[in-house]
């Protein structure tokens, strides 16, 4: 059996060279499956009978699925080749094993125990996936938002691992509206989504304040193991409870705001709420409603309010009603006349 210690790792990268068609020799491929494992800072095969183990392993783990060695080994001279025998093929290009569909059951049974815990809530959505996975007769009748964004998850795993290790991470950042990246030393302490996009939650180091970071927006990020971690007493189970989206202004305070919803948009405000502090005051069968939310003032809830169109009416805080006032002249200038631009 193969050495099991980054095995899975090494099956995967071996599988994504010969899917490509090419034939290498076994001198080739070890070379490029050593060059991914350092790209992602894992242990290096350090002798061909790892190697070859691991062609060994594949072939008989899928064995009994394809009734034949997935991966042919020809000998030319003193030179052994290997390819996969089927042009086109990929180990994962197929459907599961009974096997394999059971271990997945089991795990996602052990996994149910947790959902009961709001960090946990994602379960539900990853057990619709899963059974759609497996039932591949089947028609799909369910369908996600697609979050995946290549940049942004780049820096993901190492974020994550450097905040399970309390590691300091370097990066330069490049906000939209400025020219030049800045460098970044900072403490990571948590990572949120929203809108389909992943922010880090941080602070600086010598700096208690946190800050949030758009993680499509970083570039070059490296862990700092030289510089101490600085751990951070903010509570990130409430830290959101007081905002819409997750810009928290620590400095600002939590604002009593009145909105008055018109009938046509008064359903789907009533059903998905715009905080969870959304209360109905007054209202009125024929105009609407005058809702209310006490949160802290951000980009974020004026993108919501705005997103209502003229649907929806900030009657209080009087200043922030001048400023999506502002913005809304903003948006009337530029749709002022019938031709674009």
């Amino acid at each position: 059996m193969a050495n099991t210690k980054d095995y899975a790792e090494r099956e995967l990268i071996i599988d994504r060279y010969l899917s490509t068609g090419k034939e290498y020799s076994g001198k080739e491929l070890l070379a490029l499956v050593n060059m991914e494992l350092r790209k992602r800072s894992m242990l290096e095969i350090k002798t061909r009978t790892t190697f070859a183990a691991d062609i060994q392993e594949i072939n008989s783990k899928y064995f009994n699925h394809f009734h034949h060695d997935v991966i042919q080994r020809e000998k030319r001279g003193r030179i052994f080749y290997y390819s996969y025998r089927m042009p086109n093929f990929s180990i994962y290009d197929r459907e599961l094993t009974d096997e394999e569909i059971s271990k997945l059951h089991s795990l996602v049974l052990f996994m149910r125990r947790l959902k009961g815990m709001p960090k946990f809530s994602f379960l539900e959505e990853m057990e619709v996936r899963f059974d759609q996975v497996v039932n591949k007769a089947q028609k799909p009748v369910v369908s996600f938002d697609d979050s995946y964004n290549e940049q942004a998850m780049k820096p993901f795993t190492k974020l994550l691992e450097a905040i399970n290790k309390q590691q300091v991470v370097n990066f330069e950042y490049c906000k939209f509206q400025d020219s030049e990246p800045t460098q970044n030393k900072v403490s990571p302490l948590y990572l949120k989504q929203y809108q389909l996009r992943w922010y880090l939650i941080a602070s600086y180091i010598g700096n208690p304040n946190v800050y949030t970071f758009a993680l499509d927006r970083m570039l070059h990020l490296e862990t700092d193991t030289e510089t101490p971690y600085e751990p951070t007493d903010v509570n990130f189970e409430h830290y959101f409870d007081d905002i819409i989206g997750v810009t928290n202004y620590q400095d600002k305070p939590i604002e009593h705001i009145e909105i008055w919803v018109k009938n046509k948009e008064l359903p789907y405000v009533m059903t998905k709420p715009l905080h969870h502090s959304q209360k109905l005051l007054q209202k009125d069968v024929n105009g609407g409603a005058l809702i209310t939310i006490d949160v802290k003032r951000n980009t974020e809830l004026k993108q919501a309010i705005l997103s209502y169109g003229g649907y929806m009416e900030v009657m209080k805080p009087l200043d922030l009603r001048k400023e999506l006032d502002e913005q809304a002249s903003m948006m009337r200038f530029v749709y002022d006349t019938p031709e674009p631009g």
